[in-house]
Parts: C-alpha cells; structure tokens; sequence
C-alpha cells in the first residue's frame, strides 16, 4: 500500500466519528451546508478540520490561540498549591492562618478568588496541618487580542459567509435586505 493511501484511510478512521457528530448536528439543526465553517484548534483538530472541510466540502478554519480553548489549555489554567506546617495541636486560629496563607499564595499565582477551592487537613498523629488549595488561572486582557472589527468588515464576513464574494454581488432583494444594504 502507497504512504498517501495509507494517511489517507487513517485519516479517514480519525475522523469518522467527529463527522458522524457534525452530520447529527446539521440534520438536528436543519443547516445550510453552505453556511457552515467548520472551526478547530488544539492538538490534532487543525489537521483533522481541514480534513473534514476538504472531504465533505466545507469551509474549515484553525482558531489562533487555540490553547484557550482546548483541554490542554484549560489543565494549564489550573492552579494547585499545598501548604504543610508543623502544629502541635492546631487551634482554630492556626486552621484559619494556614488557609489564610494558602489563599493568598494562590492570588500571587494569578487564581481568580472567586475560583479558589480549600480543603484543611489535621493530622495529629503526626502533628502536621495540611491545606489544599485549586482555582482557575485568571485570563488577563493582554493575554487574548481582541480584534475590533469596523461595519465594513462584519458586513463582509456576512456576506462571504452566505456564499458571495463581495458586498456588491448579492442580487436579490431579499438578500440586501436581509445584511441591512441599500
């Protein structure tokens, strides 16, 4: 067998099942196949959708900073931390320290408050106060560009997206009134 027809059924089986999923969900919704993009980022699913677009003639895109939206991305967003102190009989001043203490290492690491999750642990057979704490990493504004988009442009993205070329292209009626034309 050819290396290109051996990618090619592997491809193939990788896919099939993601496809079984976007062909249920075209059928559930009732959608154009024409106004479809198919979107993918993380991993392998920039290879696989453009895979998929090529076979079943869909448009495909890979998402720039794809690991925001991948699972990668949010176990990387995840911040842990443990704090264990020796504490012979600890008081509830001593509890209240110690998760005090955790809260605040996690807020320098750049967890959310709200997202910050702490369990205390006593073990007095060996005299030791253990605190656990998880929350979210805090996504900051600067992290993520944000692309502000003029009139022109979104009315462009509709209009290629309903399968036209330029603003000036649909003829119908409908069609201008529908992306608000003149």
């Amino acid at each position: 067998m050819d290396p290109v027809t051996l990618a090619t059924q592997c491809m193939d089986r990788a896919s099939e099942q993601i496809w079984a999923i976007i062909e249920q969900l075209i059928a559930d919704y009732e959608l154009e196949r024409s106004f479809i993009t198919l979107y993918g980022g993380g991993g392998s699913a920039g290879v696989i959708t453009h895979y998929l677009g090529q076979k079943y003639d869909l448009k495909s895109k890979v998402v720039n900073n794809a690991p925001y939206i991948s699972t990668i991305g949010v176990a990387l967003a995840m911040i842990t931390e443990q704090i264990e102190r020796s504490v012979v009989n600890p008081n509830e001043d001593d509890i209240k320290r110690i998760r005090g203490d955790i809260i605040d290492k996690m807020l320098e690491m750049g967890a959310l408050r709200e997202t910050i999750e702490v369990s205390i642990e006593v073990d007095t057979l060996n005299n030791v106060l253990i605190a656990n704490a998880s929350g979210t990493n805090e996504i900051k504004n600067n992290d993520v560009a944000v692309v502000v988009q003029s009139h022109e442009e979104l009315k462009k993205i509709a209009v290629q997206s309903l399968g036209y070329e330029s603003v000036k292209q649909p003829s119908s009626l409908k069609m201008n009134a529908l992306l608000g034309l003149k």
